[in-house]
This record gives C-alpha cells, structure tokens and sequence, in this order.
C-alpha cells in the first residue's frame, strides 16, 4: 500500500495546516505492517468520514484499524493500521 494516495485523498484536504507524524513498524516473523498516523486538527476518523471511494480502498489491504483521541499533544488524532500481509 502506498502511503502518498492515502494522506492525499483522506487526510490532507480535511486539514487547514497539516502536521502529520507516520510511524511504519515491520514483522519478519509474519510479514505484517504496522502503520500509525498521528496528526494535528479536529478530532477527526478518516476512515469514518473520509471519501468513500478511498476508505474502500484502504480497508481492503487492512486486517484491523484502530482511531483514536487524545487531549493532549500537537497531534491529536491517532490512526493505526494493520496491514494484510500479501
């Protein structure tokens, strides 16, 4: 999966100055990707309230995803996903 597509066509355009943090953390061991965004703005799910077409798309190379929120910090908002191994 390609990280650009996703934060162009979900993440940017909802945000007014985008401050994004990508963490991708990989397993030899089953192949599977762990990948966390956290970013600035409004408490805000992509993967709810993003464009439909998209969110279809990324959900099919996810086995699970998670949002969270949090009070404190610059970024706010907390995405992480779980990506299917191939």
């Amino acid at each position: 999966m390609r990280v650009e597509p996703l934060l162009s066509s979900l993440l940017v355009p909802a945000l007014d100055k985008p401050s994004i943090l990508l963490s991708i953390e990989y397993s030899e061991k089953d192949e599977s990707m762990i990948l966390t965004t956290t970013y600035n703005g409004d408490k805000y799910d992509f993967m709810t309230e993003g464009n439909d077409l998209s969110v279809k798309l990324v959900r099919n190379a996810l086995s699970d995803v998670s949002y969270s929120w949090s009070d404190e910090g610059e970024r706010k908002n907390k995405m992480v996903m779980h990506i299917k191994a191939e």
